[in-house]
């Protein structure tokens, strides 16, 4: 138990006590953190080369469509995940 019931006694007995889960947690945290920032990193360099394909004139009508396409999906992607707090998206994802 922590001693005579101070603030750092209670630090430190939860501390000692608990420091494997904590210890746990972090690495657990962080290899989440790392694993997103490398999907979204893959993601959005992949929207952003899909998005910068250029279309000419003479390319042909199926190219011009996919392209379009393929643009207009993307942007309404960037749109909706622009215009929502994470927090709304962490519950969509979740539930």
């Amino acid at each position: 138990m922590p001693q005579s019931g101070s603030f750092f006694g209670w630090v430190y007995y939860l501390a000692k006590e608990y420091y494997p889960l904590l210890v746990q947690g972090t690495v657990n945290t962080l290899v989440i953190a790392v694993t997103g920032t490398v999907i979204g990193f893959v993601i959005g360099l992949l929207v952003a080369v899909v998005r910068t394909i250029p279309v000419r004139e003479k390319d042909s009508p199926l190219k011009k469509g996919a392209v379009g396409t393929a643009c207009g999906i993307l942007s309404a992607y960037i749109e909706i995940f622009r215009s929502t707090p994470m927090i709304v998206q962490a519950m969509v994802v979740y539930y």
